[in-house]
């Protein structure tokens, strides 16, 4: 996926159009609603990633986690963003 098909999620999902535009990439990947709505549309707001059920967690949010993991790593965003 590409950071701008990203954002096209999320406006899709209901990020008002107004609170994406102009504003740092960055800055949108780290709003965790922005990672709700492309798991609207996307499918991934189901709970699967967790070895058991107290630690549960949305699948949008293990995806933003990885995403920080990555930068941390050394990727880019667009390398990242790729394996969605």
């Amino acid at each position: 996926m590409t950071i701008q098909a990203f954002i096209e999620n999320a406006v899709q999902g209901g990020i008002p159009r107004d609170a994406v535009d102009g504003v740092n990439v960055y800055e949108l990947l780290l709003n965790p609603e922005l990672w709700k709505a492309v798991g609207k549309v996307e499918g991934w707001n189901v709970h699967d990633n967790s070895r058991n059920l107290y630690e549960a967690k949305p699948h949008w949010l293990y995806l933003q986690h990885r995403m920080i993991d990555a930068l941390a790593e050394g990727k880019t965003l667009e390398q990242y963003l790729e394996t969605l």
